[in-house]
């Protein structure tokens, strides 16, 4: 360890160094702080020329040198505060890292990162701050596993009984019949086979859907044949139609609202085939029409299964095609699945249980930081800009090698040690909450307005910390989890103020002893170094009391074996 007189320190911005008035340096690493790094100088007004590019418009690099028993530690910053004192001729800066520059980006549009983006939480974190940056910017994930970032809707299928598992339901055949069959199916037990009963190729299945007048739907659904179709099938065989039925006075009038394309009329052939129409706002309903379009010259049937009609284009939240789902799907951490009624004869909606697809719209006039930070902390990262300039995902089990130790009579100069249920560390953050509400409001993108709250609430938690996230789209369940983790390790705060130990850095392994209280083991939150007074200031986090009985702290040179006559290991505090 250097000793004080060991460390100079040296401020520039450019090339020009800057006259430290009274050595007046602090820099701050702060692992509960957004920036990470933050420092203050005070300085001798300098010429105007320089003045000038000390002012945050003027986005100067202000560099901080410490050098350390011969070896720097060159630091940038960049200005967010600038104050002139006349009497004293003197100018303080306020100093943090580029990661500041999340706090104040907004884009001037929205940008969706949904059909791009769901795969990779580093990903999106790069995506994000070479926006914000200006310049491409990596991502290294400092402790965890990178993770996927999936994003849902609430979706309802307007087709009663799509996959035609309980009978033929409300389907009707004209110049067809409809049939459920075992033979081919793509979900469940069974399809329905439209069969054509006349001569005439006007052969297909109907039904009547629940749409609304204006609103713009996709429908898809599988088309198998088995055998060619013969004859002479019209040109819209094996295809789908969507017919609004307009009615003026007594005359009713059906038309050809929207049309898919045609399966391929190709021998034990599946095909997916899909349309996108909008409802005109005259109809008075809307059918779909399954279109066999051959006649009875021989077995023309096909076979239709998995019908979706969907509102919108049919894709889902990452682009892609939305899978077919009704009320009989498995639930899964994503979605819930329900019929509306009665169970294979009625709509069908998927409930939406993940992060909201709103999560990754970064909207116009959105910060950096306000879009990214409840998308990293669902995931139970933290992103943060280190003393190198490299940016960083940790999770809870993000540590660095090292340890710091504080004892009373040595290094430690003086120190406190808070525990309340009513005291709140520098971050506003509760020091013993015991428990973590988040509660959530946006507009969606369609403007409605939404709301979700996420919980970790542990078996006889009595004491909530309750965070009101107004504007934020749901992020997922974690974020509560995220933070409940982080106050735990803060149930205990000690504080000390001792001589400096320039090698320490958030996530070292932390032992303080205090006067009268035994010795506490933990990890260091937060450091400020003091060139001025050649101090550093620690907090932790984590700690954990070891008694003075501990075997860890018996005196140099006892054995166990000094252990009282008739005793046991077992009555030893481990």
């Amino acid at each position: 360890m250097a000793i004080l007189s060991d460390v100079t320190c040296t401020v520039k911005v450019g090339s020009t160094a800057l006259d430290v008035a009274e050595d007046a340096v602090t820099l701050t690493f702060d692992e509960g702080n957004s920036p990470w790094m933050t420092a203050t100088a005070v300085v001798v007004r300098p010429a105007d020329a320089t003045l000038a590019l000390l002012e945050p418009v003027a986005k100067s690099t202000i560099v901080l040198t410490f050098n350390v028993a011969g070896v720097p530690l060159a630091l940038s910053f960049q200005v967010i505060d600038w104050g002139f004192s006349p009497d004293e001729d003197r100018v303080a800066l306020a100093l943090a890292s580029s990661e500041y520059t999340l706090q104040t980006y907004a884009p001037p549009s929205n940008i969706n990162y949904n059909t791009t983006d769901q795969g990779s939480l580093r990903g999106l974190c790069q995506k994000v701050l070479t926006k914000a940056m200006g310049k491409t910017t990596t991502v290294t994930v400092g402790s965890g596993a990178d993770v996927a970032l999936p994003t849902t809707r609430d979706v309802t299928n307007y087709i009663p009984g799509g996959s035609f598992e309980t009978s033929t339901g409300l389907w009707t055949g004209i110049g067809a019949t409809v049939t459920l069959v075992t033979g081919w199916k793509q979900f469940g037990s069974y399809s329905l086979k439209i069969t054509p009963n006349s001569s005439s190729t006007q052969s297909w299945a109907s039904v009547v859907v629940p749409v609304a007048a204006g609103g713009t739907y996709t429908l898809s659904a599988y088309v198998r044949v088995q055998a060619v179709q013969t004859g002479t099938p019209q040109s819209s065989a094996r295809t789908f139609q969507a017919v609004a039925t307009f009615q003026d006075g007594t005359a009713v009038s059906n038309v050809i609202i929207g049309r898919s394309d045609q399966a391929p009329n190709t021998g034990f052939t599946t095909t997916r085939v899909s349309m996108t129409f909008t409802v005109p706002q005259n109809a008075t309903s809307v059918a779909v029409r399954l279109v066999n379009g051959a006649s009875n010259f021989a077995d023309n049937s096909i076979y239709v299964d998995g019908v979706l009609l969907v509102e919108g284009n049919g894709k889902d939240t990452n682009g892609t095609v939305m899978d077919y789902f009704d009320g009989d799907v498995t639930d899964t951490a994503l979605y819930r699945y329900d019929w509306t009624g009665d169970a294979g004869l009625s709509t069908a909606t998927r409930t939406a249980l993940g992060a909201d697809e709103d999560s990754l719209l970064w909207t116009a006039g959105t910060t950096a930081d306000e879009f990214l930070r409840p998308v990293v902390e669902a995931a139970g990262f933290r992103l943060f800009q280190n003393e190198t300039g490299a940016w960083l995902l940790a999770n809870a089990d993000y540590a660095v090698p090292g340890d710091v130790a504080l004892r009373a009579g040595s290094n430690l100069y003086e120190g406190s040690e808070t525990t309340s249920v009513q005291a709140e560390d520098v971050d506003g953050f509760p020091l013993n909450a015991d428990s973590v509400i988040v509660k959530y409001s946006w507009t969606d993108y369609l403007g409605n307005e939404r709301s979700a709250v996420d919980v970790a609430a542990p078996t006889g938690s009595t004491r909530p910390y309750v965070l009101e996230k107004d504007g934020t789209p749901f992020p997922g369940k974690g974020q509560a989890a995220y933070l409940l983790k982080r106050l735990q390790a803060r149930t205990r705060l000690i504080e000390t103020t001792g001589r400096p130990d320039w090698s320490a850095r958030p996530g070292m392994g932390a032992t303080v002893v205090l006067p009268n209280r035994p010795l506490a083991t933990g990890y260091v939150e937060a450091l400020t170094f003091d060139y001025a007074t050649r101090t550093m200031a620690l907090s932790t986090k984590g700690l954990v009391t070891t008694p003075s009985s501990a075997w860890s702290q018996l005196a140099a040179g006892v054995a166990w074996s000094a252990s009282p006559v008739g005793g046991s290991w077992a009555a030893e505090t481990v």
